[in-house]
């Protein structure tokens, strides 16, 4: 009987053994499993901060040339004076002053075409633009004074404004004869020391009253921009 018993246990311990054997296999190749599947996802998360570092040190050294260039870019600023509006012969006249406030040289500076199509049909070229519902009146009556500004420097141009024309319009109604205002843009473009190639737009408002062929009054708003340069090419 003592013998059966003994038999009995030995057998119960080696089912014992194997069980306990195998649940610490399937414990064991789970917690394999697991690892495995962690280190895989801990390198898929350090590849992804990887790029993601890299991505945020790209942005950093653009971010930094654009900074460059910003501070090492010609910028014009628009200077006007009332007593550059003038009246003679009939022609309403402005002086147009634009100074370099920028730290670097502008070279090649010119004044492109403001808009489409480039030419009236009256023959006129649109160099300027207006909001106003009659279109552009405006052109050169002097070019730019210089292609070139140093810091701080002054070009000028001279514009002709035509309110003659509008009266030969039979859809323009002049309501308070000899009080003028309009609003005028134009675009500057030029290149800096390293040969890029930039763009700024400009505009101002203007207002003057002419009593028996004389210029009366004549100012310029201070509601007046200019935009950024923009770079047009690299």
């Amino acid at each position: 009987m003592i013998k059966l018993i003994s038999i009995i246990i030995s057998i119960l311990s080696l089912i014992l053994s194997g069980v306990i054997g195998s649940f610490t296999y399937i414990q064991t190749k789970k917690h394999n499993e697991y690892e495995k599947e962690q280190d895989k996802q801990n390198e898929k998360t350090a590849k992804e901060l990887r790029r993601w570092e890299k991505e945020v040190e790209t942005y950093k050294i653009e971010l930094q040339k654009i900074n460059n260039r910003e501070r090492i870019t010609p910028y014009f600023n628009l200077v006007l004076d009332d007593k550059n509006i003038t009246y003679r012969n009939g022609q309403l006249k402005m002086k147009i002053g634009l100074i370099n406030t920028g730290i670097n040289t502008a070279t090649n500076i010119s004044i492109p075409y403001y808009q489409k199509p480039e030419r009236n049909e009256d023959g006129t070229f649109n160099f300027f633009g207006t909001s106003a519902w009659y279109g552009n009146i405006h052109t050169y009556s002097d070019y730019l004074s210089e292609i070139y500004a140093f810091p701080k420097d002054k070009v000028f141009l001279g514009i002709t404004a035509h309110w003659e024309k509008l009266q030969e319009r039979k859809d323009y109604v002049d309501s308070n004869p000899g009080h003028k205002i309009a609003d005028v843009a134009f675009k500057v473009r030029f290149t800096d020391a390293m040969g890029r190639k930039y763009e700024q737009i400009c505009k101002f408002i203007y207002e003057v009253k002419i009593e028996n062929g004389k210029l009366v009054n004549g100012n310029f708003s201070l509601d007046r921009s200019v935009s950024a340069p923009q770079l047009l090419d690299e």
